[in-house]
Order: C-alpha cells, then sequence, then structure tokens
C-alpha cells in the first residue's frame, strides 16, 4: 500500500510541475514553442546562463558542472 501511496504522490508532484507547461500547449496557438520558451527561461533564471562546452544543446541536455 504504501508503493502504491508513493507512487500516487510521484505522479502528482509530476502533474504540479508540468501542469503550466501542459496547459499552455494544449490552450494557446504556437503553445508549444511558448511553452519550450517559458521552461528555458525559468531555468536560465535558476541556474544562471548555460555554460557552452562546444555542443550546441550540451549546457540543455547536459549540465556543465562548477569548478571543473
Amino acid at each position: 500500500m504504501d508503493d502504491v501511496r508513493a507512487a500516487g504522490e510521484a505522479i502528482r508532484r509530476a502533474c504540479r510541475s508540468l501542469g503550466p507547461y501542459l496547459l499552455l500547449e494544449l490552450l494557446m496557438p504556437g503553445g508549444t514553442l511558448l511553452a519550450l520558451t517559458l521552461f528555458l527561461y525559468r531555468r536560465w533564471k535558476r541556474n544562471g546562463p548555460p555554460r557552452w562546452t562546444g555542443l550546441a544543446l550540451a549546457p540543455i541536455l547536459i549540465p556543465a558542472k562548477v569548478g571543473r
């Protein structure tokens, strides 16, 4: 029973964090681009500008380690 509760809680947390992006995608024309832009902007504000490591998408896919 605890496993079911833990799984339910994990699903609830995921829905809470992804909800605004999902609503943007479904309700707005061009919502995918808006949701992606919002996601990247929030990530930028939280983590600072990306550290370019040679690949154009490396900062998005693989977080750079500080102090290297």
